[in-house]
């Protein structure tokens, strides 16, 4: 009896000795794998931040190339480098260790160019990666006081001609010397289209005119209305509340606004 249970002792310690096996080695290729994916992880965010920095510095590239000449930026695909100094376009990708960029400039009109940099390494050999950045470049240079650019236009009907205008905001508020209207209020949010909102017949000629707050105030030849104020709070319905008759007959030549005066 007592040879039996020591057999039967021993079998279940082969049985414990095997799953204990099993269970140790179901830990080490848990943790290898674990350690493993974290390697991996880790050096994909580092190549994936350094990529991003060789994108970001593409476009900063770029802006350079732009501020030297807006006519350096022509459409297509290019690489970048340096010469005498000077950063400039080369070849159509550069590299830098694993990382290979390339920028594409496209116009969007004839004042802003849309910039892509794309960089791409292999990150292992299944895997590859890549960062792509866009930006907008405006020719911000394009006007100035010595080389003023134009924008848009906009017509009033009838013959006369544009006497004064003033802008508050995103709206413009023109006088004419006659006509019907002569008074108008132009939307200028979108400059290259400006569209007429609100107009007013104002009586007599208007000479010049100033805008604060909620109101636009004219100067004018009539002789009984030589200020005429109009209140422009809603663009799209100005309305006269107001005017002042100066002695004589002698007309109106211009207005100006100082706070309440």
């Amino acid at each position: 009896m007592q040879k039996e249970w020591l057999l039967i002792s021993r079998g279940f310690s082969v049985v414990e000795v095997l799953l204990a096996s099993a269970v140790f080695a179901l830990l080490v290729t848990v943790l290898v794998g674990a350690y493993i994916y974290g390697e991996e992880a880790s050096i994909l965010s580092g190549n994936l931040s350094r990529g991003t920095s060789f994108a970001e510095e593409g476009l900063e590239v770029v802006r350079n190339i732009r501020d030297t000449a807006w006519s350096n930026l022509v459409d297509g695909t290019y690489g970048l480098g340096t010469s005498t100094g000077k950063w400039v376009f080369s070849g159509s990708s550069d590299t830098n260790g694993i990382f290979t960029r390339q920028v594409t400039i496209a116009s969007v009109d004839t004042k802003r160019k849309s910039v892509t940099a794309v960089v791409t390494w292999q990150q292992n050999p299944q895997r590859t990666g890549s960062v792509l950045l866009v930006s907008r470049l405006a020719r911000w240079n394009a006007a100035g006081w010595a080389t003023p650019v134009f924008t848009g236009t906009a017509d009033s009907t009838g013959t006369n001609d544009g006497l004064k205008i003033q802008t508050q905001g995103n709206y413009a508020y023109l006088v004419r010397s006659g006509g019907t209207p002569n008074f108008a209020v132009y939307d200028i949010s979108t400059p290259a289209s400006p569209t007429l909102v609100g107009s007013l017949t104002l009586s007599g000629a208007p000479s010049d005119i100033a805008v604060s707050g909620n109101y636009a105030y004219v100067s004018n030849t009539s002789d009984t209305q030589e200020l005429q104020v109009v209140n422009v709070s809603t663009p799209g319905a100005p309305s006269m509340v107001g005017s002042y008759d100066a002695a004589g007959s002698a007309n109106a030549n211009g207005v100006f606004v100082v706070g309440t005066t």
